[in-house]
């Protein structure tokens, strides 16, 4: 063995110990992951079509949730990269195999070859790898009875058909609402692939790359280093303002994934509606697809209530009031039955 083999063997050898695996319960009935993986990218076009080859996935976000500052309830996350390799180990177990990237500040202008030479792994202690576990559990939407949505997508003949078209295919979010709030600041006033340009260009200037299933991929950096982004990523002075003041209020704790789940759906809206430079529609966004709120209808997404609308012979209000508590599932099954039509999502506004 030459000299190099053998550093990356020792390479290999410190990731491999640095991951930890866990087995969760999912049934093939309850997540389908290839189709849920091939669908991804087009409801959350940031996630990228990196995501997932073949019947498995590679998730990249940073922990969200965790410290908690003196005299406030509201948990302060450390910001953590994690990645997250996904696969089925049995029709009634899936398996997650956690890693991290090493601590450390962002790095600038990260280099395309780095996906194909993963970075060290780095441990996480155990209360890291619960967080990764149950977040993961959050952005696959696995921490919702699917038996639950059934029941109530049966009180709806046309939900139930759509949904019954594409079994196990379950919604994929952003990593974290602060996630989801970047991306609809990046996006205000692009096409979708203008948007996903913009978006890839920040990350690449100041996200962190993650080692995760053999490879790696790229993942937004902590607020602390977007609160003073730089002209040369092309965004706009207004939303280089944007971030940062989406990088405080994420700092504060306001975007806390548990937090915003607890709320009633239209209180988290409100809530995140009140940062500057994100609309009602983003705010739905943040909270339906980056908090994984099951309960949100996107009452601001003009192509969902178009593609409702023309399945519908009542009016919107009457048909959504219907799918409570799972309007986020059922606008998801909407949309996906709109996106196989050929039908194409617009971005936040």
């Amino acid at each position: 063995m030459t000299t190099g083999e053998a550093r990356r063997a020792t390479a290999e050898a410190t990731r491999v110990q640095a991951v930890t695996t866990r087995l969760e319960p999912a049934t093939c009935d309850e997540i389908d992951l290839r189709t849920s993986g091939s669908v991804a990218h087009a409801v959350v076009p940031a996630v990228g079509r990196d995501l997932w080859s073949g019947s498995e996935l590679r998730l990249a976000f940073l922990l969200d949730g965790g410290r908690r500052a003196v005299g406030d309830s509201r948990p302060v996350p450390d910001w953590r990269a994690v990645g997250v390799h996904v696969r089925r180990r049995s029709p009634a177990m899936v398996e997650f195999r956690v890693g991290a990237a090493p601590r450390g500040p962002a790095g600038a202008d990260i280099d395309p070859r780095a996906r194909d030479a993963p970075p060290p792994a780095a441990q996480l202690s155990q209360p890291e790898v619960e967080r990764a576990v149950a977040q993961t559990r959050r952005v696959l939407s696995l921490d919702c009875d699917g038996a639950a949505f059934a029941a109530v997508a049966g009180r709806d003949p046309v939900l139930d058909g759509l949904r019954r078209a594409s079994p196990g295919t379950r919604p994929i979010l952003f990593g974290s609402p602060y996630e989801a709030a970047c991306w609809a600041v990046v996006c205000q006033g692009l096409r979708t692939e203008q948007a996903v340009a913009m978006y890839a260009r920040l990350v690449t200037r100041y996200g962190r790359v993650v080692p995760v299933g053999g490879s790696s991929r790229a993942v937004v950096a902590p607020p602390s280093e977007l609160r003073a982004v730089s002209p040369t990523t092309r965004l706009s002075a207004r939303k280089r303002e944007r971030l940062a003041v989406v990088a405080e209020a994420a700092e504060s704790g306001l975007l806390d994934g548990a937090a915003l789940r607890a709320m009633e759906p239209d209180e988290a809206v409100d809530l995140v509606g009140q940062l500057p430079g994100i609309g009602p529609l983003s705010a739905e966004l943040v909270v339906a697809r980056g908090a994984g709120h099951p309960d949100v209808f996107p009452a601001h997404d003009r192509v969902l209530a178009a593609a409702t609308e023309e399945l519908y012979d009542e009016p919107l209000v009457d048909v959504v009031e219907r799918w409570r508590p799972y309007r986020s599932w059922a606008s998801f099954v909407i949309r996906l039955a709109a996106l196989l039509r050929g039908v194409r999502p617009g971005v936040s506004r």
